[in-house]
């Protein structure tokens, strides 16, 4: 089967799926994907792309990391400010970046149709 892992964080998803499975690993937070690479760039069956799926036409777009708190990352940085958010205590480890933007129509044209998508988006759904 050909899996997507959409918001792959470190990879663990992906690790205990890929028997016998190809997956391609989409990752926005550049400090999440390169903990991603390092732990499955050993397996042959395992894609790793850093960007953002999302259906905005830009170059790059801002993508946020909390530093506090390593799961935590979005594209809507309110998500994080916002006084009512669970995360907002971390705000202060807030870091910006621009990530590229990937139509989950431009990943299916490069790498294939999926069997099964899995999406953890924090904030971007």
């Amino acid at each position: 089967m050909f899996l997507f892992d959409i918001g792959a964080h470190t990879g663990e998803w992906a690790i205990s799926n890929s028997y016998k499975n190809k997956i391609l690993c989409v990752e926005a937070s550049p400090i999440t994907y390169n903990t991603l690479v390092n732990k499955v760039s050993y397996y042959n069956n395992i894609i790793q792309l850093n960007a953002v799926v999302c259906n905005i036409t830009a170059d790059v777009v801002p993508f946020y990391h909390c530093d506090g708190l390593s799961p935590v990352s979005t594209m809507k940085k309110e998500w994080i400010l916002s006084p009512e958010s669970w995360f907002h205590h971390h705000k202060d480890t807030l870091k910006e970046f621009f990530v590229k933007p990937v139509s989950l129509d431009s990943l299916i044209s490069k790498y294939g149709t999926p069997d099964l998508i899995k999406i953890d988006v924090e904030g971007a759904e």
